[in-house]
């Protein structure tokens, strides 16, 4: 069932059912319907591939938005630091 699926196993699924149709291409024979249909299958791929990328991106991204606003808990002080780099009391 694809929709209890994590992200990565729908990736993964993606992949797999995209390989799949890519030998089948590579099976038919070779004609005017076969050459659209693989250009078809390689942009298909291509879009896939461009899409992780823009997510992992974006994962990347969110990593560093996630690091830059939370406050920072340092040890030694006791102290919360600001992302300005000033210590404060702590809360509570």
């Amino acid at each position: 069932m694809i929709g209890a699926m994590s992200a990565s196993e729908k990736t993964q699924d993606l992949r797999a059912r995209l390989e799949r149709l890519e030998q089948g291409v590579t099976r038919l024979a070779d004609g005017p319907d076969r050459a659209s249909l693989v250009e078809g299958v390689q942009a298909l791929r291509e879009t896939v591939e461009r899409l992780e990328s823009v997510e992992r991106a974006e994962r990347h991204q969110l990593g560093h938005d996630l690091r830059v606003t939370r406050p920072a808990w340092t040890p030694c002080t006791g102290r919360w630091r600001s992302s300005t780099g000033t210590s404060a009391p702590s809360p509570g």
